[in-house]
């Protein structure tokens, strides 16, 4: 994955997948179908991912990514942003942090 600016995310069991954060990691801009109603996620098009409509075809999909590529700027602004999401996200720090108030937090 370190070789692609690109890492196609799509639909699995459900709609957070370490991929994305996989593509992050790797420097690569991750392209996620949108979630549906009702689904926390903190994915934006075209801050820290490309989001497209689940409801399309193969082939839409990659005239969708074709797209991206005509515009090729925006790929490592958007594969930065996925970094910030994810260093935010699973640093070792935020992940003590999290931890630590679990821990310390009193039992009602």
């Amino acid at each position: 994955m370190n070789a692609y600016q690109l890492c196609l995310a799509g639909r699995g069991l459900g709609y957070h997948c370490d991929r994305a954060f996989e593509a992050a990691a790797a420097g690569a801009a991750p392209v996620l179908h949108s979630p549906e109603a009702n689904t926390y996620h903190d994915y934006v098009h075209k801050v820290n991912c490309f989001l497209y409509d689940p409801a399309l075809e193969p082939e839409q999909i990659a005239d969708f990514v074709q797209d991206i590529l005509r515009d090729p700027e925006s790929i490592p602004i958007v594969a930065e942003g996925a970094r910030r999401l994810l260093e935010s996200r699973h640093r070792a720090t935020v992940v003590v942090d999290y931890l630590y108030g679990i821990l310390t937090t009193p039992i009602p």
